[in-house]
């Protein structure tokens, strides 16, 4: 069995490589902020992309290239089973930001370590950018939640207005580098 992450570009970010990834995930409960404290509450709901969400994300990478940052992909036994994005562009009052855009793992290879792995691997691509910290604008999932701070992510400190408005239910992370 051969894992392997490699950076990606506009030719291998196609439907034929990514038809095979499930971003299925059943949420059960989400976390919510009410009166300046996160509550986790019920919320039952089966995330899946549909071909057109699909055709978005992958466009969505071609930017992440056009415009000089990393798409990455975490393959076994050359079968896409996960991909990051760190977006190039520096932000913040300090100018000390990256945004790690996507991080997902096929549904039938969670819980195996390849999350970490590729979190890890965008860490460094986010250090190759100049970045101190890496922004995540993460699913309010309470296993989403869960796996960023496993890894040391904790409320973003500034929030980037855009990408907050863009996903409101979303919570923002950071990761010091």
């Amino acid at each position: 069995m051969s894992i392997i992450i490699k950076r990606l570009h506009h030719e291998q970010i196609s439907y034929k490589v990514f038809s095979q990834f499930r971003r299925y995930q059943v949420v059960t409960h989400c976390w919510n902020r009410a009166e300046g404290c996160w509550i986790l509450k019920d919320h039952s709901v089966i995330r899946d992309w549909t071909e057109q969400e699909l055709k978005y994300v992958l466009l969505d990478l071609h930017r992440t290239v056009g415009f000089k940052g990393i798409v990455s992909g975490l393959f076994k036994d050359e079968k896409l089973i996960g991909f990051s994005a760190v977006e190039s562009r520096i932000f913040g009052k300090l100018k000390e930001y990256v945004q790690l855009s996507h991080l997902h793992i096929s549904y039938e290879s969670r819980k195996n370590g390849y999350g970490r792995r590729l979190f890890d691997h965008a860490c460094d691509r986010a250090r190759d950018l100049g970045a101190i910290k890496l922004y995540i604008s993460a699913l309010c999932s309470k296993e989403t939640i869960t796996f960023y701070s496993n890894m040391g992510c904790v409320e973003a400190i500034e929030y980037n207005g855009t990408l907050a408005a863009l996903e409101p239910d979303d919570i923002q992370l950071e990761f010091t580098l």
